[in-house]
Order: structure tokens, then sequence, then C-alpha cells
């Protein structure tokens, strides 16, 4: 094998395994993140011209949220 063909399958390796740690990194983020600590708030409110608005916020204890 020459050199030349050498250096394409070490970048096509390196590519691979690059490629490789992205994709389990996204699912191990995906399945890890369960969000025990969060909790959905919904406050309505009814303003002086009786339109009503209601307001969803999702609140996390956790100091990081992927």
């Amino acid at each position: 094998m020459s050199n030349q063909a050498a250096k394409a399958y070490s970048l096509l390796f390196l590519l691979f395994a690059i490629v490789l740690a992205g994709v389990v990194g996204f699912f191990f983020v995906i399945n890890s993140n369960d969000h025990k600590e969060c909790a959905t708030t919904t406050t309505t409110r009814t303003d002086a011209a009786g339109s009503t608005t209601t307001t969803t916020l999702h609140v996390c204890k956790e100091r990081f949220n992927i």
C-alpha cells in the first residue's frame, strides 16, 4: 500500500470516528435528559378589556439543561 493510500484511509477512519462519536453523543444526551426536576406552570390572566391570556412557563431546577 502506498503512502498516499494510507493517508486516505487514515483520513476516512478519522472522519468516521468523529461522525460516530457525534451520533453516540447525540443519542446519549437525548436519552439521559429526563427533566425530572422540571415543571410546567400555566398562568391565566384576564385584563381590563376582557381578553384572556394564558402563559405556559417551563421551569427547571437544573443548572444546565441540554
